[in-house]
């Protein structure tokens, strides 16, 4: 899997050649640091600098109406507009990663988008620290559950690892049976199809399998890796990590066609591209397909009901970069 900054060093030298700029540049290497960043709609999502000769040159990339484009500026004048869909196309080919699930919240909706079903009534969304976040808004003890459609339409390719990318903070006390979080990355039902429910209430029972995190036990608050077969949670194996108490942390599963799970977790939110770049654990099961549905349970006391926040897209929360002053 390519890493972002091996991918747009390589795009930037390929697109400093069909221009021809100096070519000393190539010759000489790429001096400076990659440095990206978000911005709003019509302004490039990404940037970094180089060095040419003795000037600084910004390339940034943005998706326009379903293309990628490529921009050179200097002093934040538009120089090119480059086409390179080609060679984006070309290292999405290469790339062996494929995201199932996201969902940022930022259009505030659950039947947009990603349509979420279940306890919709009982969660709400946040803005906090600039990030936007879905955020239990129960009304007493019990417990939220919510789903939503996987997004490939196609699993199972050997030649692909799949992954779900997400953020999770339980605020106040630490985590309990009492207090509990499930991630479900893939949620079966097994009724059969002339007897399930309607869509809005296929999870209610326990009537399915999936595998997930879960977060909060009596005692030691390990992370787990779960199984449930018809609702009936079995560990598969820990994560060599304690979750301590008001704090947040953010993950990446992937899950490949020889049923190899692969998890990594690193505390607060992303402040950098080269986010989760470390390896992780490994588990191994295939008793259930990887299909149906993404999910949440939330289980709740009532001195708890909005304690804990979601988020299932990870979008780095990287500053600007200081401005660069030439002669």
């Amino acid at each position: 899997m390519f890493r972002v900054g091996t991918l747009f060093i390589f795009l930037s030298s390929i697109i400093l050649f069909i221009h021809g700029q100096k070519r000393d540049a190539l010759n000489g290497g790429i001096h400076g640091s990659i440095r990206g960043y978000n911005h709003r709609p019509s302004i490039p999502a990404r940037s970094f600098y180089i060095y040419i000769g003795k000037k600084f040159v910004q390339i940034a990339w943005q998706k326009n109406a379903g293309l990628w484009y490529g921009i050179l500026l200097h002093n934040g004048i538009l120089l090119h507009n480059v086409l390179i869909l080609l060679l984006v196309s070309l290292c999405s080919s290469i790339s062996l990663q494929a995201q199932i699930f996201t969902d940022d919240f930022e259009d505030g909706r659950l039947d947009q988008g990603a349509l979420w079903y279940g306890d919709t009534s009982l969660v709400k969304h946040s803005l906090v620290d600039g990030i936007s976040l879905l955020q239990s808004n129960a009304r007493e003890r019990g417990s939220i559950r919510l789903w939503s459609p996987l997004q490939l339409e196609s699993l199972h390719e050997p030649e692909k690892i799949y992954s779900w990318e997400g953020y999770f903070r339980i605020r106040g006390a630490a985590p309990s049976r009492q207090n509990r979080l499930d991630l479900l990355f893939s949620m079966t039902s097994t009724l059969d199809p002339t007897e399930s429910p309607p869509i809005d209430s296929l999870f209610y029972g326990d009537a399915w399998n999936g595998y997930g995190l879960r977060i909060g036990e009596t005692g030691d608050d390990s992370l787990r890796f779960v199984r449930w077969d018809e609702g009936k949670a079995t560990i598969v194996g820990t994560y060599d990590l304690l979750i301590e108490a008001g704090t947040g942390y953010h993950y990446r599963m992937e899950w490949d066609a020889d049923s190899l799970w692969s998890l990594v977790i690193e505390e607060g939110y992303p402040n950098s591209l080269n986010y989760l770049a470390h390896d992780g654990e490994h588990f191994i099961d295939n008793t259930h397909p990887v299909i149906g549905y993404a999910g949440v349970i939330i289980s709740c006391t009532s001195t708890r009901l909005d304690d804990f926040f979601l988020d299932f897209k990870l979008d780095p929360n990287i500053p600007p970069p200081p401005p660069f002053y030439l002669k």
